[in-house]
């Protein structure tokens, strides 16, 4: 594979075929579109690799890691919830999946992005829980809603972007990130500040961001968004 084509790995949704007896991965042809628009290929993950996705991503030579959106956590994370799982939309198979891109990632120095539940999965990944969130004061499923921006002048590159006080995001999960869970490694860049949860994050020693919106879907912060993604993935090297 020519190291100078921008392929992203993409992880994608595991979809369960009823009547058919099969188990499908899905990806949403908006991921496509909004790499395009940067000039990156867009490079679906197979959930059926698990422990064998970091050597696809070496294999493929791209240059950086989507975790995307949809289904729950298979990993006990969950507050309030009997034994911390969700058996429901949740497959373990996702989880040993990007949690094998995320170490060859970090081994090899590239990027990541999670989007949602991805950036749920970073926050379990790296020792963090979830709390489910209520509908008041803030709606966070299917609405969009305010965010602020913390002040972080110890910052990376990554995220020390033109940014302004306050981002319009759009908002579809039910379990969010309280600032007290976050683990240490992770430094908060904005929050909700009507229930002052974690909106996005960034680790402190690796080009790692999570943000708990969908870049991919329409979005008052696309523009944001875009300035991240291009600062995260068109200014590294492929693997």
């Amino acid at each position: 594979m020519p190291h100078d084509i921008g392929l992203i790995a993409v992880s994608q949704r595991v979809v369960p075929v009823e009547g058919r007896g099969e188990i499908r991965d899905a990806l949403d042809q908006a991921w496509t579109h909004w790499l395009a628009s940067m000039g990156l290929l867009c490079l679906p993950v197979p959930n059926a690799l698990e422990d064998r996705a970091g050597e696809f991503l070496l294999a493929s030579g791209a240059r950086g890691v989507i975790l995307s959106g949809g289904n729950n956590l298979a990993m006990p994370v969950y507050d309030g919830v009997p034994d911390g799982r969700i058996d429901d939309d949740a497959f373990a198979s996702r989880d040993r999946t990007e949690a094998a891109l995320v170490r060859t990632a970090i081994e090899r120095g590239l990027p990541v992005l999670g989007c949602c539940r991805g950036t749920q999965f970073l926050h379990a990944f790296f020792g963090g829980r979830l709390q489910r969130l209520g509908a008041e004061p803030v709606r966070h499923v299917a609405r969009d809603h305010a965010v602020e921006v913390v002040a972080d002048a110890t910052a990376s590159s990554v995220t020390r972007l033109a940014t302004p006080a306050s981002l319009e995001v759009n908002s579809f999960h039910q379990f969010g990130i309280t600032e007290d869970a976050l683990p240490p490694c992770l430094r908060c860049v904005a929050r909700s500040p009507g229930d002052a949860t974690i909106e996005a994050f960034r680790h402190q020693n690796h080009p790692i961001v999570g943000l708990m919106w969908h870049p991919e879907r329409s979005n008052p912060a696309a523009a944001f968004d875009r300035r991240l993604a291009e600062s995260l993935f068109l200014a590294t090297k492929s693997c």
